[in-house]
């Protein structure tokens, strides 16, 4: 015997109202923090003789009761014991998981090809055995270049490969900054009313490098959301000449010294002070302080704070490679004798507003920050050894609220460098769910313990073309059932969540879908209840040609996850 309901799953969520769990039933979730701390002489090595009172961890400024220490010497674990007491014997530890991430869009390196060639040779060489290298392209979106692999050839050949593509997004780029500074200088050196349309140039360039920023922070956060489900240290190694901290800050900058006094002082040609027109000439024109304010509305720090909080809350480090110098291309039309260009003072805030952020990633998540130069080859070999560690571990405090907590900690060893996540951040139920069902549909992680079946069913006359029809079958037997108090006795009462996602031929992902079904038996059926499925249809449409569909369901009573998948072939 079995229960069914129908739905049909369009574009967007399902607008239903979440019920709330029986109010009978209540469900406990202790999440674990594990911090990594890397500790190291003032030599630069390793740090291994330490126990957990040599520690004080501080989370949000308040001390942290540490309940296991352990010390992680290249991927194997000293044991684990509760604090503050060492351990004996040792055990391997789990594989390391890399992902390259080329940022193609932000990388402007003429010399891939030695750069790459380096890559392959020090992450195929360097890494401890068992771990595996996956490579992501980040142009616009993301888009999986090679999957998790441990053959150094594939590896090799797929970095070759990636070192003779260009973005187009990254030279449209470069020619917009271009074009804004000569329309900037252009509105400067206007005879008879100069600077009168700089703020707007100003501002139309800073709202579409706002846009192209929040775009790259949505395609790594969905990257990072990938990996949520997979087991084993994960380390990205971000590929990047920087992403503005700051966006169209280099804009206002060139506006204020070109029309804000500080220019024309500086002896640069064309460069006015709108201070010294007359009073009816400065009231139709910007006024520089206003502007400098405004300038920094543009500001993505708190969205880059929340990334990396929520890339520490799944056990993430980065850790960033500038392939060139932080001189964008366009340093050819730097300031020479007649003052064309930006200046060495806007040249400067250039160079540090686009490192800004990926700096700030790495120091935020335990990572580093390394450039291209003559250590290249040692630092990569550094990073790829990063694998001896102190493993700090304690209860969270109020898990999945989304706060982000900061984090400190102090050795009472004095002398020594403390390298760890500074700060951490832990998903919602939905959140982690649609996460995980991500690492299930790209990298086939994640447990079945319901004994999910995903199937296709045939199609109804109703539906629209390109559309499938799919069975998700939930058998009863280890599904959370309570009975009710008063009249509710008679009913035998859970919940569930499904979420649903398909990934086309090309890759491309929809969006996470979810609707959450609240589950009602007759208490008379108790017996025969483990002996039956539910079913849930649903209608999805989806593009013509292969597509991958993943499914998972979250017993709301327990908050167990299980998931599965299947291939469905839409007819071209």
């Amino acid at each position: 015997m079995l229960y069914a309901i129908a739905a049909t799953i369009l574009g967007t969520l399902l607008p239903a109202a979440v019920p709330a769990l029986p109010s009978f039933a209540e469900r406990v979730d202790v999440h674990q923090v594990s911090l990594e701390v890397f500790v190291t002489d003032p030599e630069g090595h390793p740090v291994a003789d330490l126990a957990a009172r040599d520690f004080r961890v501080f989370e949000d400024g308040r001390p942290i009761e540490l309940q296991s220490f352990a010390w992680v010497a290249g991927g194997k674990r000293t044991g684990s014991a509760a604090a503050p007491g060492g351990a004996d014997g040792a055990t391997a530890g789990p594989p390391v998981r890399v992902v390259l991430v080329l940022d193609e869009q932000h990388t402007r390196a003429p010399d891939r090809v030695a750069l790459y060639a380096t890559l392959a040779r020090v992450l195929g060489k360097r890494l401890p055995p068992g771990s595996q290298v996956t490579i992501w392209r980040l142009d616009g979106g993301v888009e999986a270049v090679l999957p998790f692999t441990a053959n150094t050839r594939d590896l090799a050949a797929a970095l070759a490969k990636a070192a003779t593509r260009f973005s187009t997004r990254q030279i449209n780029s470069e020619e917009e900054w271009l074009s804004t500074q000569n329309s900037l200088k252009l509105d400067a050196t206007q005879k008879d009313r100069p600077c009168l349309f700089g703020a707007d140039i100003a501002r139309a360039y800073a709202e579409d490098r706002r846009s192209e920023v929040r775009r790259s922070l949505g395609a790594i956060g969905w990257l990072l959301g990938t990996l949520d489900g997979l087991p084993g240290r994960k380390v990205v190694l971000y590929v990047s000449d920087g992403i503005p901290l700051r966006p169209g800050e280099e804009a206002y900058d060139t506006f204020l010294e070109l029309c804000g006094g500080s220019g024309a002082a500086s002896g640069i040609s064309g460069a006015k002070d709108v201070a010294a027109l007359s009073s009816s000439e400065q009231a139709v024109r910007p006024d520089p302080e206003k502007l400098r304010l405004e300038a920094l509305t543009y500001d993505t720090s708190k969205e880059w704070e929340a990334l990396a909080a929520r890339a520490s809350g799944q056990g993430v480090s980065l850790y960033t490679l500038v392939p060139g110098g932080p001189t964008p291309l366009s340093s050819s039309i730097r300031t020479d004798a007649t003052g064309n260009g930006p200046s060495a003072l806007v040249q400067g805030g250039i160079a540090a507003n686009q490192l800004d952020a990926v700096f700030f990633m790495a120091t935020e998540t335990g990572g580093r920050l390394i450039y291209n130069g003559a250590d290249l080859e040692k630092d990569l070999g550094d990073v790829a050894q990063d694998q001896s560690f102190y493993l700090l571990g304690y209860p969270a405090p109020n898990p999945g609220d989304g706060h982000i907590r900061r984090l400190r900690v102090e050795l009472t060893r004095p002398g020594l460098r403390v390298r760890h996540r500074r700060s951490y951040a832990l998903k919602t139920d939905d959140q982690e769910a649609s996460d995980q069902l991500l690492t299930r549909l790209y990298y086939r992680v994640g447990e079945n313990p319901l004994g999910l079946e995903l199937a296709p069913q045939a199609p109804r006359r109703e539906d629209a073309p390109r559309t499938a029809r799919l069975r998700v079958t939930v058998p009863l037997r280890d599904v959370m059932l309570v009975s009710g108090g008063g009249a509710d006795t008679r009913l035998l009462q859970g919940m569930i969540t499904v979420y649903l996602v398909s990934r086309d031929a090309e890759g491309n992902a929809s969006p996470v879908r979810r609707r959450t079904v609240p589950l009602h038996f007759p208490a008379t059926d108790s017996a025969s209840l483990r002996q039956r499925t539910f079913h849930y249809e649903v209608a999805m449409p989806l593009p013509k040609g292969h597509n991958d569909v993943a499914v998972a369901v979250r017993d709301e009573l327990t908050g167990e996850l299980s998931f599965a998948d299947q291939i469905v072939e839409i007819p071209r």
